[in-house]
């Protein structure tokens, strides 16, 4: 094989003809933007600048036009601001006649001796029936790159891009109506450094520059979102839709004035030359623009059905889910309340149903928590949430068991705790979603790589095991975020669980077919005897086989993590807490159905070994029958790693998931480790075994947070004045280590804690 010529690298496209027409293709002018250029010829361009010209020419609108052709050749150079040009990017587009040659000029001078004028400069266009780079010198023609033939029968249309770099010369090759790739060749020369650029014409008939671009070196980009996929994303007005018809755009979204429509990168310059006010929306392909199922359903209202709602028309973003759950608490009001328990980064509520029924109170029962969507992307772990909370108000009456679960418990269903990463997935980019929507990078904007990992942010060990479980890394998947509980999102769960003390929980995930049993992080030592890994056998086996025909395994761990809920839970409060992986990360929708109803009896196997115990459900007060928070233990079950676990602030109540049936000893302590009341109790396998605990010596301060360490910041505020934790939109900020109130200022910063409840300071 010959050396390659050093002034010389050629790179042929297979495509011997200019298409004329519209034409469905993918490629296009990679990474160029119209937005991004200077005109100087073209529709944007009211009249052209001044030019150096040689031949007969005229500007009718939005185009420079030769009209009387001279065989001799003839050019338009432009007198613009950025030229003469040495470095940088000029794009032009042509109309000729096939048996001419013309060209996008540059680095171009004209020199005039006498009356003559004579042509410097490089030429990239058809010469002689080929693609060419050359270099004209006068009446001296150099070709200094060929690539293939293009013939066309009568005009042709041509779109030239050239990049110039020190003496380098790169230019493609493109059909002028289609964005069809043609061609690209590569030059080096260094006889003609810098010059104009313009049109070049040889040839018999007349010719038409219908748009000319520049771009010199080093000139900033703006900041706009990169294109990270095949498709783009178009907003236009609806009005004008009709003059895209011949460039195969597809609407995938409108409204009453504005439509979005879907296209390639070559149809994307092909929209935005046709319509200069039409605008890139989307960086990428959300899951809104590939779902019909999604779009159809989020264009309706919530659907009735005899018994409910229709829940399993689509994927749910956060719009839907609220309104869902509103029809729910509305339609079954004696069963359901819907309860706000926060605010995301972005504002969006994160919303519980509570569900209850029968005639005690729905605080005198124990409390259970269904939760999913921490990864917003996880739109299979939304959909087994809300099928919780769906089947729970729908059965209420009807079935039995479910009759007997409201009655002696009250559920806390959160099926989407990560709305900001959820819209994102569906609305914006399918490569975000999974962290929340802080914009980590401080750019102003929501990109895909932003976010904090909700499920790394949780208090218990979080960091401990360095960039192994989690990231530093603000662009990493895993990016447990700046602090412990950094996030309002992780906050408005902490809340909720501070103030309910939840006996059970699971947590919703996908794809790895599995229940993970706290604890997760390798080095954190279990409870013994650990009552958890028999809970999730039975979850697993009220489950039954998954979609992939396999049962849900339990396991302690997939791999090393850190700062997750269900861990935080455990230690937190003493929760029986798991996290249930379902097998498919968001299949179509026969699979999604099929792999909820399986899941379904994960909560269910849950619910039932919660009430069937064995187990405690008690209260700890004083001689004069206050509410009494403080740690209790069980003396047969070892915690290993500080666990203290208490009552709850405002009703002193506690409860328990036991290992086996037979007798506990349940102790009250005090902070210096003294026992201030004890009981011997025998428990059965018959349901939760109640416990009355009463202090006779004086109590202890009564405290809503029992490890400040693991604590929401509004429990820690509210144990400072003697309170109790409060679920529900968050009161407090914690700026250099003290309280400040909602929308305080102090000395570093203005309380807004649905945004920075920790104020983020260098202290």
């Amino acid at each position: 094989m010959k050396p390659v010529l050093p002034w010389l690298w050629l790179v042929l496209a297979a495509a011997p003809a200019l298409a004329k027409g519209p034409e469905a293709v993918e490629s296009g002018v990679p990474a160029l933007d119209p937005r991004d250029e200077t005109a100087v010829v073209g529709k944007a361009v009211a009249k052209p600048t001044a030019a150096e010209t040689a031949g007969n020419w005229s500007a009718p609108p939005g185009q420079v036009v030769l009209d009387k052709p001279d065989k001799a050749g003839a050019w338009w150079l432009a007198g613009h601001a950025d030229g003469p040009l040495q470095d940088g990017f000029v794009r032009g587009r042509i109309a000729f006649d096939g048996k001419d040659a013309a060209g996008l000029a540059v680095r171009s001078k004209v020199e005039r001796i006498d009356k003559l004028s004579f042509f410097h400069g490089y030429v990239a266009g058809p010469h002689k029936g080929r693609l060419e780079i050359r270099r004209v010198q006068g009446g001296a023609s150099t070709t200094l790159a060929a690539g293939p033939n293009v013939a066309c029968k009568g005009t042709c249309s041509l779109e030239v891009a050239v990049w110039m770099v020190g003496p380098h010369l790169s230019a493609q090759f493109f059909d002028g109506e289609t964005l069809k790739p043609l061609g690209s060749l590569v030059a080096s020369d260094a006889a003609l450094p810098a010059g104009l650029f313009g049109v070049r014409h040889q040839g018999g008939q007349p010719m038409a520059c219908r748009g000319l671009w520049v771009r010199k070196a080093n000139t900033p980009l703006p900041a706009r979102a990169g294109a990270l996929g095949r498709m783009r994303y178009l907003a236009v007005p609806v009005g004008q839709l009709a003059a895209l018809d011949d460039l195969g755009a597809k609407v995938v979204s409108r409204s009453d004035s504005e439509a979005v429509v879907q296209t390639g990168v070559a149809g994307k310059e092909a929209v935005l030359r046709r319509l200069p006010e039409a605008r890139e929306v989307f960086a990428d392909e959300p899951l809104a623009f590939r779902d019909a199922n999604f779009r159809a359903a989020a264009a309706k209202p919530v659907v009735p059905t005899p018994t409910g709602f229709v829940r399993d028309a689509s994927y749910k973003d956060p719009a839907m889910t609220e309104a869902l759950l509103r029809a729910y608490a509305q339609r079954f009001s004696k069963v359901a309340q819907l309860v706000e328990i926060g605010r995301s980064g972005q504002g969006r509520p994160i919303l519980a149903l509570k569900l209850h029924h029968g005639s005690q109170p729905e605080d005198a029962v124990p409390q259970v928590l269904l939760n999913g969507a921490h990864h917003g992307v996880e739109l299979a772990a939304l959909e087994f949430a809300l099928d919780g909370c769906g089947y729970l108000a729908e059965n209420a009456d009807a079935d039995p068991e479910v009759r007997q679960w409201l009655e002696r418990l009250t559920v806390w269903c959160v099926p989407l705790v990560n709305p900001d990463g959820n819209h994102l997935y569906i609305h914006v980019s399918k490569h975000g979603g999974r962290k929340n929507g802080r914009d980590t990078d401080g750019n102003g904007r929501t990109d895909p790589t932003d976010g904090v990992d909700l499920n790394r942010n949780y208090p218990y060990r979080w960091h401990s095991l360095g960039e192994v479980a989690s990231h530093s890394d603000p662009r990493r998947a895993w990016y447990r975020g700046p602090r412990a509980g950094s996030e309002p999102e992780t906050q408005a769960m902490l809340r909720l669980a501070d103030d309910q003390r939840f006996i059970a929980s699971v947590s919703f995930h996908t794809q790895a077919n599995a229940i993970l049993v706290p604890y997760t992080i390798p080095q954190a030592p279990d409870p013994e005897p650990n009552e958890a890994w028999s809970i999730a056998e039975a979850m697993a086996r009220r489950a039954g086989p998954q979609v992939n025909g396999r049962p849900l395994a339990v396991k302690r761990r997939l791999y090393p993590v850190d700062g997750v809920d269900q861990d935080w839970h455990r230690a937190a409060h003493g929760t029986s807490a798991f996290l249930v992986e379902g097998t498919l990360t968001n299949p179509g929708q026969d699979k999604l159905r099929k792999m909820v109803l399986a899941t379904r009896g994960t909560w269910m196997g849950m619910l039932e070994r919660t009430l069937a115990g064995p187990g405690l459900w008690g209260r700890v007060r004083d001689r004069q029958g206050r509410p009494v928070a403080a740690e209790v233990r069980v003396r047969q079950v070892a915690t290993k790693d500080g666990e203290r676990w208490t009552s709850r602030c405002q009703d002193g109540r506690f409860g328990r998931m036991l290992p086996a049936a037979g007798p506990f000893d349940v102790e009250v302590v005090g902070a210096d480790g003294a026992v201030l009341a004890e009981q011997k109790v025998e428990v059965g396998d018959g349901g939760l075994t109640p416990v009355e605990l009463t202090i006779t010596a004086a109590p202890p301060p009564v405290s809503s947070c029992s490890r400040a360490d693991l604590c929401a910041i509004d429990s820690l505020c509210a144990a400072e004045a003697g309170g109790c934790a409060v679920a529900g939109p968050a009161r407090f900020c914690r700026i250099d280590g003290r309280c400040v109130a909602r929308g305080v200022q102090s000395p570093a910063g203005r309380c807004d804690p649905d945004r920075d409840p920790w104020t983020w300071t260098a202290g």
